[in-house]
């Protein structure tokens, strides 16, 4: 506020961290976000970019006024060379040197801005102008109709745990979900009432969750044989749902004959083999106890997705769950094969492509802006913001350009820092989204002194009644309004909030604990 009139900023963040280089981290509001958009308002006008070339190597930065002048500024910025620091130890003191990669981004960039006014001059009218957009691209299709909502399940099936046999140290494989046990409970759903379940089932082959690259497929024994792996899929189909075998190719932490890191990793700018470890939130650090796992060089992508299309043809489905595909996009500074993240993403793009023809029913996770004409289905979108100090309001502009074209649903409930089950039905409400739970048949103490342990209350028996309440609530108000486009949104007041849809319905929303009043409808 400059003392004169408001001025809102709308920014997001660009498909997650780059692992490779620095660009794009400082002062970007939403980090959940993975649309390459921005917009200003003021008063009654505002102006819209989006940007539509170069958006894998751009980074959008936001501040207010009072800081660095005396505007409300955003704005795009774009990393033409790969940054990074090397830190040199001389003695006790750590010197750090800042490099460039020499080669630099040599394609297009290009971002289109559009003006709006009146009603539309805010996000509701950015969304709604950005979602026609991608419908006249054909990026987006309406959904057809259905009885109901989507419940989506991720079954976790077989992990790696350490044991120890004659004092010698060994990883087997555990089962936390079989084929048959995934399948009593899909059957237990159908005898509640759900039908329309959609289930990934993660860690089914090559040594479980963490699995080999998709060279060889082998079905882990552990859960049942390929019949079995069958059977279920078959079961879930009857039922009016569908069974979506996870895959994926970015992460490789299994080191076999088929991966070479010397040769098949991507590279840092220091010419290091991209190796990382998971984030341990406990120590708000990356932590080794978690396993080690090296980035696939994206120009490797192509050989592994055209071996995993010949080895998944053999197992008779038409459905997929990408893992990672459309939620990380990262380079790689190999000295005589530099690949910058705009040319990672048209790589990426290309081998959904070939993956979406081949089995037309595919299940992403994260929902990358340029993923989304490949998507079927997507989990695990932004619900929530980076709660920077800067952002003041969470605005679903995500599910607000998706709503009625893509089926969609957030992080897995059961695992999500909010566990008031009442609010996530009352954000399920808002975002338009189904619910989405991350089960399996065994104990989550199976799980403790694994690399899996933050998957801490996994056990589908503690949370099924609550689950199978909280969809029937909501299935009952979205069912009707799954096909119907997001017009506009208004918030009232903290936590007082109106969804309304292009057929004339409004959702009224009242997160508070004292009943309001909106149009004259009590809450």
């Amino acid at each position: 506020n400059n003392g004169k009139v408001k001025n809102e900023l709308y920014a997001q963040r660009l498909y997650g961290d780059d692992y490779n280089d620095n660009s794009g981290r400082r002062g970007q509001v939403a980090q959940s976000a993975r649309m390459p958009v921005f917009g200003l308002k003021s008063g009654d006008d505002a102006w819209f970019a989006v940007i539509e070339q170069g958006d894998g190597i751009a980074g959008i930065y936001a501040d207010i006024s009072g800081k660095q002048n005396s505007y409300n500024h955003v704005y795009s910025s774009f990393a033409v060379r790969g940054e990074d620091s090397l830190e040199l130890y001389k003695g006790n003191q750590v010197e750090s040197i800042q490099l460039l990669s020499e080669q630099r981004y040599e394609g297009n960039i290009k971002v289109r801005y559009s003006f709006l006014s009146g009603e539309d001059a805010d996000y509701s009218g950015m969304a709604k102008l950005y979602r026609n957009r991608l419908v006249e691209q054909g990026v987006l299709k309406p959904l057809r109709d259905s009885a109901s909502i989507p419940f989506y399940v991720d079954m976790l099936g077989a992990i790696e745990k350490r044991r120890t046999f004659l004092g010698i140290p060994y990883d087997a494989l555990v089962s936390m979900t079989s084929f048959e046990q995934a399948g009593q409970i899909a059957e237990q759903l159908q005898s509640d009432g759900i039908t329309n379940i959609q289930m990934r089932f993660m860690g089914w082959f090559n040594k479980g969750l963490n699995h080999k690259l998709p060279v060889n497929m082998k079905v882990d024994g552990v859960l049942g044989g390929k019949p079995e792996l069958k059977a279920l899929e078959d079961k879930l189909a009857e039922i009016g749902g569908r069974l979506y075998p996870d895959v994926a190719f970015q992460q490789v932490y299994q080191n076999d004959r088929n991966f070479t890191p010397s040769s098949d990793a991507a590279r840092f700018l220091t010419r290091e083999e991209a190796a990382r470890t998971p984030f341990n939130p406990a120590f708000n650090a990356m932590d080794f106890d978690l396993g080690i796992y090296y980035l696939l060089s994206p120009a490797k992508l192509p050989y592994y997705v055209d071996q995993f299309i010949d080895r998944y043809a053999s197992y008779g489905t038409d459905a997929v769950a990408i893992r990672d595909l459309g939620g990380l996009v990262y380079s790689d500074y190999r000295v005589n094969r530099v690949i910058f993240r705009e040319t990672a993403k048209n790589i990426i793009t290309g081998q959904l492509g070939k993956i979406k023809e081949k089995f037309p029913n595919t299940l992403l996770t994260g929902g990358n802006a340029y993923a989304l004409p490949y998507a079927e289905q997507v989990v695990n979108v932004p619900t929530s913001t980076s709660k920077f100090n800067i952002a003041d309001e969470e605005v679903p502009f995500y599910q607000m350009v998706l709503h009625g074209f893509v089926d969609y649903a957030g992080s897995p409930i059961n695992l999500d820092d909010e566990q008031d089950m009442k609010r996530q039905m009352l954000r399920s409400l808002e975002l338009g989204a189904a619910p989405h739970f991350l089960w399996s048949y065994e104990p989550s103490s199976k799980l403790k002194y694994t690399r899996f342990d933050t998957m801490y209350s996994t056990d589908y028996a503690a949370w099924y009644d609550d689950a199978v309440a909280m969809y029937k609530e909501v299935n009952a108000v979205l069912s009707g309004l799954r096909t119907k486009a997001i017009e506009r949104r208004v918030r009232y007041a903290d936590g007082v909030v109106e969804v309304r849809y292009e057929d004339g319905t409004s959702v009224l929303v009242n997160y508070t604990d004292q009943p309001v009043a909106i149009n004259g409808t009590r809450i």
